[in-house]
């Protein structure tokens, strides 16, 4: 089962999340509307950095409105990067998509996408998604692909936009009935780094330790001391923002 969306389309804007949240406090968008556009100049990522999208890429934030407790709420990252890996999948079947913890998705071990988990007024969460589309690899010292680089053929950002937004309510519908667990396996199934030694960095800290994986709740798993911590997902979404904790 899916849920019915409303796209609002923009050749042009600062941030589809600031966009967002004008209109949700003007009273003109509501829950599973998606503000959408193909040319991003002032756009946010993670830790307060940019996130721009030349014409031709897809920018775009999903208005939701989640029934379920405010605790479970960082999940929504993982429903976003598999909505993302599937659509590109059925676009492309032969791409090598991954999962970088907690909200990237990569292309050939190049970063294609990322996601941006942020509250809004207490009632709504709002979920940015990049995709780059247009070629990136020749930029010098970044570390980011686009769709067009392994592929002779195009895609325009429209239709892979309908995709994911089918792909990612089908799965939210999912989760908000009956939890977490086939999110989490969907998500393991493409992890990057599973099992390998990583370094996570969360404002001013950084850990080293093995990646097991994640838990039910979502928390990475990260062996350290050979003892397991365990690392909030929602401590990695907008600085500033109060979610649960891994308790």
């Amino acid at each position: 089962m899916e849920k019915d969306f409303l796209i609002i389309e923009y050749d042009e804007l600062d941030s589809t999340q600031t966009e967002a949240k004008n209109l949700l406090y003007r009273g003109k968008a509501y829950p599973n509307t998606v503000i959408f556009t193909t040319s991003q100049t002032k756009g946010r990522a993670k830790n307060i950095r940019t996130w721009s999208s030349a014409q031709g890429d897809l920018a775009c934030t999903i208005i939701l409105k989640p029934s379920t407790y405010v605790a479970l709420h960082p999940q929504i990252t993982y429903i976003a990067a598999i909505a993302v890996s599937n659509a590109i999948r059925k676009f492309f079947p032969a791409a090598s998509l991954l999962h970088k913890w907690v909200n990237d998705v990569l292309l050939e071990k190049r970063k294609v996408s990322g996601i941006l988990l942020e509250k809004y007024q207490d009632r709504f969460i709002l979920v940015g998604v990049g995709i780059n589309i247009l070629p990136k690899k020749p930029i010098p010292d970044l570390n980011a692909i686009g769709i067009t680089d392994i592929s002779p053929f195009t895609i325009t950002p429209k239709a892979l936009l309908q995709v994911v937004l089918e792909e990612f309510f089908e799965l939210f519908v999912y989760w908000e009935q009956f939890g977490f667990q086939r999110i989490k396996i969907q998500w393991l199934a493409r992890a990057a780094n599973l099992n390998k030694k990583i370094v996570i960095k969360i404002e001013d800290q950084e850990k080293s330790g093995i990646f097991l994986g994640i838990d039910d709740k979502g928390n990475l798993q990260l062996l350290r001391n050979q003892k397991i911590e365990l690392l909030c997902a929602g401590d990695v979404f907008i600085r500033r923002s109060i979610y649960a904790s891994c308790g």
